[in-house]
């Protein structure tokens, strides 16, 4: 593994410990265990490298957002502009995609 891809890698931890100590802070375990499970399943699916296994993983994340929003998630579509949260979800999309093509081809 090349090491770009080892880089990509350690950004996207340092990503998942600063959400795990969020939930630290507000004594959220499930929170803790939740982000480490999602943290796993992203490096694997990335180690993995297969385009359509990751594709399906972002759209079962799209269909959790889109039909079972988080209290915050609701709280902020209300103060958001319309087409706000859809611009979001699309720029996920397209920075995930991003991520996973270019760790592809650093590996």
């Amino acid at each position: 593994m090349g090491i770009g891809a080892i880089i990509i890698l350690v950004l996207l931890a340092a990503m998942s410990m600063q959400k795990c100590s969020n939930h630290i802070h507000e004594s959220d375990s499930t929170g803790i265990a939740a982000e480490a499970i999602l943290f796993l399943i992203n490096v694997s699916l990335l180690v993995l490298g297969n385009p359509w296994a990751w594709a399906a993983w972002q759209l079962s994340a799209l269909v959790k957002v889109i039909f079972f929003p988080s209290d915050d998630l609701i709280e902020r579509m209300g103060r958001s502009p319309p087409g706000y949260i859809t611009l979001v979800l699309v720029m996920t999309v397209l920075l995930n995609g991003g991520v996973f093509a270019l760790f592809q081809w650093l590996r």
